[in-house]
């Protein structure tokens, strides 16, 4: 933990004051620190796990929210839709902008993976295609969800 402390401290003016006054440093501010050095493109945070046994795949997904930039850390996205350029905030109330980036067959059914810009996709709403032209009902009345933003924490 010290070499990680010193490490971060280099980058980052608060860390490196409450280590030289011989304060006692908080995960809170050391996991603050290392977001700033890692927004600022200091370093990278590492992890170790395994996907086999889903060891540490719990720490990743809360170091991914600790860590990394969310959406509202980014520039707006820019679109061009029908020829004409928008500008894509974070807003969930917008109106649903997504990109299918992936699609895999399992069991007879399509798994589509998604990523949205902004608004929000629920069961039951018709989305437009941008590829067929029409609009479509992405999910067949079956509804599934990535598993983290709820994962209760077991990384301490």
């Amino acid at each position: 933990r010290e070499q990680l402390v010193l490490a971060v401290a280099e980058h980052d003016e608060a860390l490196a004051s409450l280590y030289l006054s011989a304060h006692s440093i908080t995960p809170e501010q050391l996991r603050g620190a290392i977001r700033r050095a890692t927004l600022a493109g200091f370093g990278v945070p590492v992890l170790a796990g395994s996907a086999f046994k889903n060891k540490g795949i719990e720490c990743l997904l809360d170091a991914i929210v600790h860590y990394l930039p969310s959406p509202l850390d980014r520039p707006m996205v820019e679109a061009t839709v029908e020829g004409q350029s928008l500008s894509l905030s974070p807003d969930p109330s917008a109106e649903l902008a997504a990109l299918v980036f992936k699609l895999a067959h399992q069991n007879g059914n399509t798994l589509a993976y998604l990523r949205v810009y902004s608004g929000r996709l629920s069961v039951g709403d018709n989305v437009w295609c941008s590829v067929s032209g029409r609009t479509r009902e992405p999910f067949g009345g079956d509804a599934s969800r990535s598993h983290g933003r709820d994962q209760t924490s077991r990384c301490r």
